[in-house]
């Protein structure tokens, strides 16, 4: 089954061996572009929400594009206390302000201040043809000037499903190690894409196309728009016997929609088993693809990556039989608009603690707390819901789980119950923590007292605090646990 926010990356292999030089758009002008920055860190700890992890520093790489404003990945920025940039070479650090971040597309946008202009910084342009010779640009180390570090040969399309990525990303193929920390990739002086990681065998970068569409937003709040998404599971027609169930010639071509997700771009404007056949002028073939002017074949998902929240996109389909054209409007996509936070921006504390049952909305971030092998080992109610994130449709509501209970006199005999999802308190269904903040304010009467009562989504039963001793037992607990 494809989804219409169906990943892609593209593969290019890399020269064996490496090359050395300046990094500097012309090496005879002396121009740099990129720059070092100095990120000091206090990430959330999702396990125990109201406490931040011990400080960490690390170091990436930002490009400059514009005067005075360079761009690095959201990654760099990501719970930032302080930033500090530093010309490759010197040991002079200047603080830095973070102007907008995109954790969508992992890109943020850092403002540089004018005392920087003294570097002689030239911004570098944004490559737009396939490329041919990139090269990755890096530092031999933190005080001395950056080179050439990698050179590759030749770009290949690939796709792949690939979870923690929302749009288009390149593969650079390379044994080497030690990268996706920022490094901006180049070609003729070009900016080609950015490093954000890598795995044992592949560097991934987000491409100039992404990073273009993310530099020409307005970085205003509330103008802010993103890209756009349709939001619809697909599948392809390649299948001879799935054409004749659905009565049309062997030679009918686009993708078949399985299911339109609810409040996504597309609902109310496609339906189940149409068929898209074109999109954005693009004819799309029987595996969902369109002809990309600079890399072949790409999902066509990959059209609306030209697209922000907001603007309306063409369709033309096939229903019953019929051709038809479609104008969607583009809603500005979020991973978050799922039942799970996925994307988790900085600051976030979405907890409560009431009668010592820590409560909080389901994130990624609290499943990466069971270590690298947490889609092994986290709990599986919970990996199950992550798993079928968007079959939930798009929408503001969430899922509420306890997380642990802090035991305590009020709560006694429910100290060992953990990772279990609440349905609902005193009889109030909740799925956001605005919804507990609510139903606690009318407790439950049971035997002419008032009382909290938490059931569970499994029907294994409820938890009752006494609603009365309440703020005792919070206390209590703040002071015995060392709470805020």
């Amino acid at each position: 089954m494809v989804k219409s926010y169906k990943k892609i990356v593209m593969m290019i292999v890399m020269v064996s061996g490496s090359l050395l030089a300046s990094c500097q758009p012309s090496p005879t002008q002396g121009e740099q572009f990129c720059i070092k920055l100095i990120v000091s860190k206090r990430p959330l700890d999702f396990e125990s929400p109201w406490l931040t992890l011990n400080e960490n520093v690390e170091n990436y790489y930002a490009t400059l594009v514009a005067k005075n404003r360079v761009v690095t990945t959201a990654d760099a920025v990501r719970d930032h206390a302080l930033i500090e940039a530093q010309v490759f070479g010197s040991t002079s650090k200047t603080p830095v302000t973070v102007e907008w971040v995109d954790y969508e597309a992992n890109l943020a946008s850092i403002v540089l201040p004018d005392s920087f202009n003294k570097n002689r910084l030239v911004p570098i342009s944004l490559f737009d043809e396939t490329p041919r010779l990139p090269k990755l640009i890096k530092a031999k180390n933190i005080q001395e000037t950056t080179e050439v570090f990698l050179t590759f040969l030749k770009a290949e399309v690939k796709q792949t499903d690939i979870s923690q990525l929302s749009y288009t990303h390149l593969i650079f193929e390379t044994a080497q190690k030690g990268h996706g920390t920022a490094e901006p990739i180049v070609e003729d002086g070009q900016l080609v894409g950015i490093a954000v990681s890598q795995n044992d065998s592949a560097v991934t970068a987000i491409p100039s196309s992404i990073i273009s569409h993310f530099l020409e937003d307005d970085f205003t709040k509330e103008k802010y728009r993103g890209f756009g998404k349709l939001g619809v599971f697909g599948m392809s027609l390649s299948d001879p016997l799935k054409l004749q169930q659905l009565g049309l010639p062997e030679d009918t071509s686009g993708n078949l929609v399985t299911r339109v997700l609810a409040n996504s771009s597309a609902d109310g404007f496609l339906k189940e088993n149409d068929i898209i056949t074109e999109i954005a002028g693009k004819e799309v073939n029987k595996d969902g693809q369109v002809k990309d002017s600079r890399w072949g074949r790409l999902h066509f998902s990959a059209v609306l990556e030209q697209y922000y929240g907001g603007d309306k996109v063409e369709v033309s389909i096939l229903r019953d039989k019929k051709s038809m054209e479609i104008e969607i409007p583009l809603k500005q996509f979020s991973s978050n608009q799922g039942i799970f936070h996925v994307v988790d921006s900085t600051g976030e504390t979405n907890y409560r603690i009431l009668g010592g049952l820590v409560l909080q909305e389901l994130s990624l971030g609290f499943l990466k707390t069971f270590g690298d092998r947490w889609g092994n080992v986290a709990p599986l109610n919970l990996l199950y819901l992550y798993g079928n994130n968007l079959e939930f449709g798009y929408t503001s509501k969430r899922r509420i789980f306890l997380n642990k209970v802090f035991a305590d006199a009020g709560n006694r005999g429910y100290e060992e119950i953990k990772y279990q999802l609440i349905k609902s308190v005193n009889n109030q269904p909740v799925s956001t923590l605005a919804d507990i903040d609510i139903a606690i304010k009318n407790p439950k009467i049971l035997d002419g007292k008032p009382y909290l009562t938490f059931e569970m989504d499994d029907g294994s039963g409820q938890i009752v605090i006494d609603h009365a001793k309440l703020a005792e037992i919070d206390e209590r607990i703040r002071k015995n646990y060392n709470l805020p």
